[in-house]
């Protein structure tokens, strides 16, 4: 028996079979329901709920372990992105002042007035500087 499913259907699926417990995964087992009705089995909700746990393993162990390696290159391309639009930012704030040889400081945009908004901003310019290492995706 072939399931066809899509990755975002499964991935939200197990997503939900992950974070909820089985009292709350009524649409979960409904999709489940649908996706082997259409494989031709058809099965009851019980039977449902019961196979959801080696639903989501097999997603989980077989699936997203195959697609481990292409996952880490989107989210080092991610974190890439991320630090070339921020060094666009960070090289048109920045100035040196006069006061003292290597001091420095940022133009804040004329929309950030909030004194917390501000700092943060400091805080993200500063940390530009570096390499993209600094941008963890938790």
């Amino acid at each position: 028996m072939y399931i066809h499913i899509k990755r975002s259907k499964y991935i939200k699926m197990c997503g939900n079979i992950a974070k909820h417990n089985p009292l709350h995964l009524d649409w979960v087992i409904s999709d489940l329901q649908k996706l082997l009705k259409r494989a031709s089995h058809v099965i009851e909700a019980h039977d449902a709920n019961l196979a959801l746990e080696q639903f989501f393993c097999w997603f989980f162990n077989d699936m997203f372990k195959s697609h481990t390696n292409h996952i880490a290159q989107f989210l080092n391309d991610i974190r890439w992105y991320m630090f070339n639009y921020l060094q666009v930012e960070y090289e048109s704030s920045l100035y040196l002042t006069c006061r003292f040889e290597r001091e420095y400081a940022y133009r804040i945009p004329n929309s950030i007035s909030d004194p917390l908004a501000t700092w943060m901003y400091w805080a993200l310019m500063n940390r530009v500087r570096g390499n993209p290492s600094w941008i963890t995706l938790r």
